[in-house]
Protein backbone atom coordinates (compact mmCIF):
# COMPACT_ATOMS: atom_id res chain seq x y z
CA UNK A 1 0.00 0.00 0.00
CA UNK A 2 3.18 2.24 1.02
CA UNK A 3 4.54 1.39 -2.64
CA UNK A 4 1.01 2.64 -4.00
CA UNK A 5 0.57 5.60 -2.40
CA UNK A 6 4.05 6.67 -2.98
CA UNK A 7 3.57 5.81 -7.04
CA UNK A 8 0.56 8.21 -7.22
CA UNK A 9 -0.57 12.28 -6.73
CA UNK A 10 -2.10 11.26 -3.28
CA UNK A 11 -4.13 14.90 -3.31
CA UNK A 12 -5.73 13.74 -6.78
CA UNK A 13 -6.51 10.36 -5.77
CA UNK A 14 -8.16 11.73 -2.53
CA UNK A 15 -10.32 14.05 -5.17
CA UNK A 16 -11.10 10.93 -7.30
CA UNK A 17 -12.32 8.94 -4.43
CA UNK A 18 -14.33 11.76 -2.97
CA UNK A 19 -15.96 12.14 -6.18
CA UNK A 20 -16.60 8.49 -6.86
CA UNK A 21 -18.82 8.22 -3.29
CA UNK A 22 -20.71 11.79 -4.39
CA UNK A 23 -22.51 11.03 -7.22
CA UNK A 24 -25.36 13.47 -5.76
CA UNK A 25 -23.38 16.39 -5.71
CA UNK A 26 -23.57 16.71 -9.62
CA UNK A 27 -26.82 17.76 -11.37
CA UNK A 28 -26.95 14.72 -13.57
CA UNK A 29 -25.71 10.77 -14.18
CA UNK A 30 -23.65 12.24 -16.83
CA UNK A 31 -21.94 14.79 -15.16
CA UNK A 32 -20.60 12.73 -12.47
CA UNK A 33 -19.32 9.96 -14.97
CA UNK A 34 -17.11 12.87 -16.70
CA UNK A 35 -16.48 14.00 -13.85
CA UNK A 36 -14.82 10.58 -12.33
CA UNK A 37 -13.41 10.14 -15.24
CA UNK A 38 -11.24 13.39 -15.77
CA UNK A 39 -10.00 12.30 -12.46
CA UNK A 40 -9.34 8.97 -12.24
CA UNK A 41 -7.57 8.59 -15.88
CA UNK A 42 -4.17 10.65 -14.85
CA UNK A 43 -3.66 8.29 -12.35
CA UNK A 44 -3.10 5.92 -15.07
CA UNK A 45 -1.54 8.22 -17.25
CA UNK A 46 -4.59 7.18 -19.56
CA UNK A 47 -5.54 8.62 -23.29
CA UNK A 48 -9.12 8.08 -22.73
CA UNK A 49 -11.94 6.55 -20.59
CA UNK A 50 -14.84 4.72 -21.19
CA UNK A 51 -18.09 3.84 -18.71
CA UNK A 52 -20.01 1.14 -19.73
CA UNK A 53 -23.61 1.02 -17.46
CA UNK A 54 -26.59 -0.80 -17.32
CA UNK A 55 -29.08 0.95 -14.41
CA UNK A 56 -32.64 -1.10 -14.59
CA UNK A 57 -34.21 0.30 -18.27
CA UNK A 58 -30.73 2.78 -18.31
CA UNK A 59 -28.21 1.54 -20.13
CA UNK A 60 -25.30 2.85 -22.58
CA UNK A 61 -21.94 3.99 -22.85
CA UNK A 62 -20.23 7.18 -22.12
CA UNK A 63 -16.99 8.90 -22.81
CA UNK A 64 -16.21 12.65 -22.13
CA UNK A 65 -13.31 12.44 -24.19
CA UNK A 66 -13.30 10.03 -26.67
CA UNK A 67 -16.88 9.67 -27.68
CA UNK A 68 -16.52 7.83 -31.19
CA UNK A 69 -14.69 5.10 -29.16
CA UNK A 70 -17.81 4.96 -27.02
CA UNK A 71 -19.78 4.60 -30.28
CA UNK A 72 -17.73 1.71 -31.57
CA UNK A 73 -17.86 0.01 -28.81
CA UNK A 74 -21.69 0.20 -28.39
CA UNK A 75 -21.85 -1.76 -31.43
CA UNK A 76 -20.17 -5.28 -29.93
CA UNK A 77 -22.21 -4.63 -26.83
CA UNK A 78 -26.02 -5.17 -25.31
CA UNK A 79 -26.95 -5.54 -21.97
CA UNK A 80 -29.56 -7.93 -20.67
CA UNK A 81 -31.09 -7.58 -17.17
CA UNK A 82 -28.53 -4.61 -16.49
CA UNK A 83 -25.33 -6.65 -17.04
CA UNK A 84 -22.98 -5.86 -19.63
CA UNK A 85 -22.23 -8.40 -22.45
CA UNK A 86 -20.35 -8.66 -25.70
CA UNK A 87 -21.45 -10.00 -29.47
CA UNK A 88 -17.17 -11.43 -29.43
CA UNK A 89 -17.33 -14.90 -28.31
CA UNK A 90 -13.57 -13.90 -27.34
CA UNK A 91 -14.62 -11.29 -25.16
CA UNK A 92 -17.78 -12.52 -23.83
CA UNK A 93 -15.73 -15.71 -22.36
CA UNK A 94 -13.49 -13.45 -20.95
CA UNK A 95 -16.21 -11.33 -18.91
CA UNK A 96 -17.96 -14.47 -17.95
CA UNK A 97 -14.75 -15.53 -16.65
CA UNK A 98 -14.41 -12.38 -14.64
CA UNK A 99 -17.54 -12.70 -13.27
CA UNK A 100 -16.51 -15.70 -11.93
CA UNK A 101 -13.73 -15.24 -10.36
CA UNK A 102 -15.85 -12.24 -9.01
CA UNK A 103 -12.94 -9.48 -10.31
CA UNK A 104 -14.14 -6.26 -9.07
CA UNK A 105 -10.60 -5.05 -10.77
CA UNK A 106 -8.65 -5.94 -13.83
CA UNK A 107 -6.79 -4.75 -16.75
CA UNK A 108 -6.45 -6.10 -20.74
CA UNK A 109 -3.70 -7.32 -20.07
CA UNK A 110 -4.47 -9.56 -17.06
CA UNK A 111 -7.99 -11.13 -19.36
CA UNK A 112 -5.38 -11.90 -22.08
CA UNK A 113 -3.18 -13.80 -19.16
CA UNK A 114 -5.59 -15.18 -17.83
CA UNK A 115 -7.57 -16.75 -21.15
CA UNK A 116 -3.75 -17.86 -22.66
CA UNK A 117 -3.56 -15.06 -25.16
CA UNK A 118 -7.06 -15.19 -26.81
CA UNK A 119 -7.76 -11.93 -25.60
CA UNK A 120 -5.49 -9.99 -28.70
CA UNK A 121 -7.16 -12.36 -30.96
CA UNK A 122 -10.55 -11.17 -30.75
CA UNK A 123 -12.55 -8.79 -32.69
CA UNK A 124 -12.72 -5.97 -30.39
CA UNK A 125 -8.98 -5.90 -29.57
CA UNK A 126 -8.10 -5.78 -33.59
CA UNK A 127 -11.07 -3.97 -34.25
CA UNK A 128 -11.90 -1.18 -31.47
CA UNK A 129 -9.21 -1.18 -29.14
CA UNK A 130 -6.11 -1.29 -31.90
CA UNK A 131 -7.59 1.42 -34.37
CA UNK A 132 -9.03 4.05 -31.20
CA UNK A 133 -5.83 3.62 -29.16
CA UNK A 134 -7.58 1.62 -26.36
CA UNK A 135 -4.88 -1.32 -26.41
CA UNK A 136 -4.18 -1.26 -22.59
CA UNK A 137 -7.00 -1.12 -20.42
CA UNK A 138 -7.13 -0.55 -16.52
CA UNK A 139 -10.75 -1.25 -15.18
CA UNK A 140 -13.19 -1.15 -12.28
CA UNK A 141 -16.29 -3.17 -12.77
CA UNK A 142 -19.30 -3.31 -9.58
CA UNK A 143 -22.51 -4.92 -9.62
CA UNK A 144 -25.51 -2.73 -7.87
CA UNK A 145 -29.03 -4.04 -6.86
CA UNK A 146 -30.11 -3.05 -10.33
CA UNK A 147 -27.52 -3.46 -12.71
CA UNK A 148 -23.33 -3.30 -13.52
CA UNK A 149 -21.13 -0.79 -14.66
CA UNK A 150 -17.70 -0.87 -15.94
CA UNK A 151 -15.13 2.18 -15.95
CA UNK A 152 -11.98 1.90 -17.70
CA UNK A 153 -9.13 3.96 -18.20
CA UNK A 154 -7.19 3.51 -21.79
CA UNK A 155 -4.13 4.14 -23.46
CA UNK A 156 -1.84 2.80 -26.50
CA UNK A 157 1.01 1.94 -24.46
CA UNK A 158 0.92 0.78 -21.30
CA UNK A 159 2.73 3.52 -18.88
CA UNK A 160 1.92 1.63 -15.50
CA UNK A 161 2.70 -1.88 -15.42
CA UNK A 162 -0.88 -3.32 -15.82
CA UNK A 163 0.06 -6.61 -13.99
CA UNK A 164 1.74 -5.58 -11.62
CA UNK A 165 -0.12 -5.85 -7.65
CA UNK A 166 0.94 -2.16 -7.05
CA UNK A 167 -1.61 -1.33 -10.46
CA UNK A 168 -4.31 -3.72 -9.32
CA UNK A 169 -4.00 -2.25 -5.58
CA UNK A 170 -4.55 1.47 -6.69
CA UNK A 171 -7.64 0.09 -8.76
CA UNK A 172 -8.69 -1.68 -6.09
CA UNK A 173 -8.47 1.62 -3.77
CA UNK A 174 -10.83 3.14 -6.47
CA UNK A 175 -13.39 -0.06 -7.04
CA UNK A 176 -15.01 0.66 -3.29
CA UNK A 177 -16.05 3.89 -3.64
CA UNK A 178 -17.09 3.42 -7.23
CA UNK A 179 -19.35 0.91 -5.80
CA UNK A 180 -20.77 2.81 -3.06
CA UNK A 181 -21.53 5.61 -5.69
CA UNK A 182 -22.85 3.27 -8.34
CA UNK A 183 -25.24 2.15 -5.49
CA UNK A 184 -26.28 5.44 -4.31
CA UNK A 185 -27.24 5.99 -8.17
CA UNK A 186 -29.32 2.62 -8.05
CA UNK A 187 -31.20 3.73 -4.77
CA UNK A 188 -31.50 6.87 -6.44
CA UNK A 189 -33.46 5.15 -9.47
CA UNK A 190 -35.52 3.01 -7.33
CA UNK A 191 -36.90 6.15 -5.58
CA UNK A 192 -37.38 8.02 -8.85
CA UNK A 193 -39.08 5.34 -10.27
CA UNK A 194 -41.27 4.79 -6.98
CA UNK A 195 -42.59 8.41 -7.10
CA UNK A 196 -42.71 8.46 -11.09
CA UNK A 197 -45.40 5.04 -10.47
CA UNK A 198 -47.01 7.10 -7.63
CA UNK A 199 -47.91 10.19 -9.19
CA UNK A 200 -49.10 7.96 -12.64
CA UNK A 201 -51.74 6.80 -10.66
CA UNK A 202 -53.06 9.66 -9.80
CA UNK A 203 -56.32 11.22 -11.16
CA UNK A 204 -55.19 14.90 -11.13
CA UNK A 205 -52.37 16.30 -13.66
CA UNK A 206 -48.69 16.00 -12.58
CA UNK A 207 -45.88 17.79 -13.10
CA UNK A 208 -42.78 17.78 -11.84
CA UNK A 209 -40.07 20.32 -12.28
CA UNK A 210 -36.76 20.63 -11.79
CA UNK A 211 -37.83 24.68 -10.25
CA UNK A 212 -34.21 26.36 -10.35
CA UNK A 213 -33.63 25.68 -14.23
CA UNK A 214 -37.43 25.48 -15.21
CA UNK A 215 -37.50 22.40 -16.88
CA UNK A 216 -40.21 19.43 -16.39
CA UNK A 217 -38.65 16.21 -15.41
CA UNK A 218 -41.50 14.00 -15.74
CA UNK A 219 -45.39 13.94 -16.71
CA UNK A 220 -48.39 11.71 -15.13
CA UNK A 221 -50.93 10.64 -17.83
CA UNK A 222 -53.75 12.66 -16.53
CA UNK A 223 -51.52 15.96 -17.17
CA UNK A 224 -50.71 14.25 -20.72
CA UNK A 225 -54.52 13.65 -21.07
CA UNK A 226 -55.55 16.98 -20.57
CA UNK A 227 -52.97 18.98 -22.10
CA UNK A 228 -53.72 16.73 -25.20
CA UNK A 229 -57.28 17.84 -24.81
CA UNK A 230 -56.30 21.77 -24.88
CA UNK A 231 -55.66 23.38 -27.72
CA UNK A 232 -53.45 25.84 -25.77
CA UNK A 233 -51.85 23.24 -23.81
CA UNK A 234 -48.42 25.45 -24.81
CA UNK A 235 -49.89 28.59 -22.03
CA UNK A 236 -50.71 25.88 -19.41
CA UNK A 237 -46.90 24.31 -19.94
CA UNK A 238 -45.33 27.57 -19.88
CA UNK A 239 -47.10 28.34 -16.56
CA UNK A 240 -46.52 25.21 -14.73
CA UNK A 241 -43.01 26.11 -15.40
CA UNK A 242 -43.03 29.27 -14.48
CA UNK A 243 -44.79 28.69 -11.37
CA UNK A 244 -41.94 25.92 -10.57
CA UNK A 245 -39.61 28.81 -10.60
CA UNK A 246 -41.01 31.33 -8.93
CA UNK A 247 -41.63 28.88 -5.66
CA UNK A 248 -37.41 28.38 -5.80
CA UNK A 249 -37.38 32.27 -6.00
CA UNK A 250 -39.20 32.47 -3.20
CA UNK A 251 -37.61 30.21 -1.24
CA UNK A 252 -34.45 31.87 -2.28
CA UNK A 253 -35.39 34.80 -1.04
CA UNK A 254 -36.30 33.80 2.26
CA UNK A 255 -33.22 31.79 2.74
CA UNK A 256 -31.91 35.47 2.56
CA UNK A 257 -33.89 37.72 4.12
CA UNK A 258 -34.75 35.27 7.70
CA UNK A 259 -37.38 38.19 8.55
CA UNK A 260 -39.88 37.52 5.18
CA UNK A 261 -40.01 33.97 6.02
CA UNK A 262 -43.20 34.15 7.76
CA UNK A 263 -44.85 36.38 5.07
CA UNK A 264 -44.26 33.60 2.36
CA UNK A 265 -46.58 30.40 2.44
CA UNK A 266 -45.87 27.59 0.63
CA UNK A 267 -47.89 25.78 -1.97
CA UNK A 268 -47.74 28.31 -4.21
CA UNK A 269 -50.90 28.69 -6.60
CA UNK A 270 -51.58 30.06 -9.32
CA UNK A 271 -54.46 30.10 -12.39
CA UNK A 272 -54.59 29.30 -16.00
CA UNK A 273 -57.42 30.54 -18.03
CA UNK A 274 -57.53 29.47 -21.73
CA UNK A 275 -60.02 29.55 -24.63
CA UNK A 276 -61.88 26.67 -23.44
CA UNK A 277 -60.99 25.89 -19.47
CA UNK A 278 -59.97 27.12 -16.60
CA UNK A 279 -57.09 25.52 -14.69
CA UNK A 280 -55.74 25.82 -10.97
CA UNK A 281 -52.00 25.05 -10.32
CA UNK A 282 -50.21 24.31 -6.83
CA UNK A 283 -46.59 23.93 -6.55
CA UNK A 284 -44.64 22.36 -3.62
CA UNK A 285 -41.17 21.37 -2.66
CA UNK A 286 -40.35 17.53 -3.34
CA UNK A 287 -37.24 16.29 -0.77
CA UNK A 288 -34.09 16.38 -1.85
CA UNK A 289 -33.24 13.46 -1.98
CA UNK A 290 -35.40 12.20 -4.30
CA UNK A 291 -33.56 13.59 -7.26
CA UNK A 292 -30.68 14.68 -5.71
CA UNK A 293 -30.94 18.70 -5.89
CA UNK A 294 -32.75 20.41 -3.72
CA UNK A 295 -35.22 22.84 -5.74
CA UNK A 296 -37.64 19.90 -7.52
CA UNK A 297 -40.99 20.67 -7.47
CA UNK A 298 -44.24 18.71 -7.72
CA UNK A 299 -47.21 21.14 -9.75
CA UNK A 300 -50.52 19.55 -9.59
CA UNK A 301 -52.57 20.86 -12.46
CA UNK A 302 -56.49 20.50 -12.33
CA UNK A 303 -59.83 21.80 -14.74
CA UNK A 304 -62.61 22.58 -12.36
CA UNK A 305 -65.74 23.58 -13.46
CA UNK A 306 -67.25 22.98 -16.30
CA UNK A 307 -66.11 21.67 -19.85
CA UNK A 308 -66.31 23.73 -23.21
CA UNK A 309 -66.05 22.63 -27.06
CA UNK A 310 -63.09 23.71 -28.76
CA UNK A 311 -63.65 26.27 -31.29
CA UNK A 312 -63.55 24.11 -33.95
CA UNK A 313 -66.79 21.94 -32.55
CA UNK A 314 -68.46 25.65 -32.53
CA UNK A 315 -67.88 26.64 -36.22
CA UNK A 316 -68.56 23.17 -37.85
CA UNK A 317 -71.17 22.15 -35.29
CA UNK A 318 -72.87 25.24 -34.84
CA UNK A 319 -71.94 27.37 -37.77
CA UNK A 320 -69.97 30.18 -35.48
CA UNK A 321 -67.26 32.29 -37.58
CA UNK A 322 -63.75 31.64 -35.86
CA UNK A 323 -63.58 35.00 -34.16
CA UNK A 324 -67.30 34.35 -33.04
CA UNK A 325 -66.03 30.82 -31.61
CA UNK A 326 -63.39 32.67 -29.89
CA UNK A 327 -66.09 35.31 -28.45
CA UNK A 328 -68.45 32.54 -26.93
CA UNK A 329 -65.79 30.68 -25.05
CA UNK A 330 -64.05 33.66 -23.48
CA UNK A 331 -67.24 34.94 -22.51
CA UNK A 332 -67.96 31.67 -20.81
CA UNK A 333 -65.14 31.90 -18.53
CA UNK A 334 -65.74 35.18 -17.52
CA UNK A 335 -64.74 37.79 -19.88
CA UNK A 336 -66.25 41.38 -19.89
CA UNK A 337 -66.49 43.35 -23.04
CA UNK A 338 -63.50 45.31 -21.78
CA UNK A 339 -61.32 42.37 -21.49
CA UNK A 340 -62.51 41.04 -25.01
CA UNK A 341 -61.93 43.98 -26.71
CA UNK A 342 -58.41 44.29 -25.19
CA UNK A 343 -57.81 40.37 -26.01
CA UNK A 344 -59.23 41.12 -29.59
CA UNK A 345 -57.47 44.26 -30.59
CA UNK A 346 -61.53 45.44 -31.54
CA UNK A 347 -63.32 48.24 -29.94
CA UNK A 348 -66.55 47.19 -27.06
CA UNK A 349 -69.03 47.73 -29.62
CA UNK A 350 -67.66 45.26 -31.96
CA UNK A 351 -67.63 43.03 -29.08
CA UNK A 352 -70.91 43.48 -28.14
CA UNK A 353 -72.06 43.03 -31.84
CA UNK A 354 -70.20 39.62 -31.60
CA UNK A 355 -71.93 38.66 -28.56
CA UNK A 356 -75.48 39.36 -30.23
CA UNK A 357 -74.51 37.37 -33.14
CA UNK A 358 -73.28 34.21 -30.40
CA UNK A 359 -76.76 35.11 -28.54
CA UNK A 360 -78.93 34.87 -32.43
CA UNK A 361 -77.01 31.89 -33.54
CA UNK A 362 -76.74 29.56 -30.40
CA UNK A 363 -80.71 30.87 -29.31
CA UNK A 364 -79.73 32.36 -25.78
CA UNK A 365 -80.47 35.43 -24.29
CA UNK A 366 -77.55 35.79 -21.89
CA UNK A 367 -74.19 34.81 -20.68
CA UNK A 368 -74.97 32.67 -17.98
CA UNK A 369 -77.22 30.74 -20.57
CA UNK A 370 -74.30 30.98 -22.91
CA UNK A 371 -72.12 28.94 -20.20
CA UNK A 372 -74.43 26.62 -19.33
CA UNK A 373 -75.68 25.78 -23.11
CA UNK A 374 -71.47 25.57 -24.20
CA UNK A 375 -71.10 22.91 -20.96
CA UNK A 376 -73.97 20.66 -21.95
CA UNK A 377 -72.53 20.52 -25.92
CA UNK A 378 -68.85 19.86 -24.69
CA UNK A 379 -67.61 16.62 -26.06
CA UNK A 380 -66.41 14.50 -23.16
Amino acid sequence: MTRVLASVDRQQLTIAMNALISPLSYDTREDWFGAISGLIRPLFDGESTLIAHGLGKSSGHFSADAPELAKRVEVFTMFRAGEIHFNDDVMEAGMVDRRQRSMAVFTSALLDHLSGGQMRKSLVYNEVSVPFGARVTYALAVRGSDGEALLGVNAARPRRDPLSNETLVLLSLLAVPFQAGFEILNRLGAARSALAATVDMLSDGISICDGAKAIELHRNPALAALLEADQESAVIEHRVRTLAHSLCTLARCADLAPKRQASITFPVFDEVRTSTARYTLRASFLPPSVFAREQVVLVAVERPGISLPSSKDLQHKFGLTPREAQVALRLAVGDSDAELARRLGVSPHTVRHHTERVFDKLQVRSRKALALWLASNAIR
